[in-house]
């Protein structure tokens, strides 16, 4: 991966020394860039056949995804965990709690 070094002030390249002090730190003024490549981890190149296969499977988990939502909520947890914030006087605590627990 290559870094350049720039200068803040007119944007010109400068060399690794100027831009870095002895221990190796940006000084103020320097800006550096490094060429990076990101994936999103998605399969590399597919020939025809295969990207059907995947569509295939993707369509079939999602199409029978209505038919097993989850497990289901828990009655039992569900009251225990009103009954507890209904015990907290502070509405500022009740509602703090509350978001807290919003994703169960």
């Amino acid at each position: 991966m290559t870094t350049t070094y720039h200068r803040t002030t007119d944007g010109q390249q400068v060399a690794q020394s100027e831009a870095l002090d002895e221990r190796g730190v940006l000084r103020d003024g320097h800006t550096m860039r490094k060429h990076l490549a990101l994936m999103d981890g998605a399969p590399g190149p597919l020939d025809d056949e295969q990207r059907v296969e995947m569509i295939d499977r993707y369509k079939a988990r999602v199409s029978s995804a209505w038919r097993d939502p989850g497990p289901p909520l828990r009655e039992r947890e569900a009251r225990l965990r009103d009954d507890a914030l209904a015990k907290i006087s502070d509405p500022y605590e009740r509602y703090e709690r509350r978001l807290q627990d919003a994703w169960r």
